[in-house]
């Protein structure tokens, strides 16, 4: 069985997707390193009953954006 290892977040739909494509029906292993994966748009995988993805227990793959300089807003606001 084949591994490959990612741990950048910016690539990791991309990656995935041409792993899973060059594949060709081969059993493959993914295995993400800890980390949190936000995604920027949805990713859907179809038959991939030859790969197996996992990671250590710490890497989380979320399809939500992280807030920043978030604020309460004010009554004039």
């Amino acid at each position: 069985m084949k591994k490959y290892f990612i741990a950048n977040n910016a690539d990791l739909k991309e990656e995935l997707l041409k792993i899973i494509n060059e594949a060709e029906g081969k059993n493959i292993r993914i295995e993400l390193e800890d980390g949190l994966y936000q995604l920027e748009s949805n990713i859907e995988l179809r038959d991939i009953s030859n790969v197996e993805i996992t990671s250590k227990g710490g890497a989380f793959i979320k399809g939500s954006r992280k807030i920043e300089n978030f604020r309460k807003l004010n009554e004039e606001e």
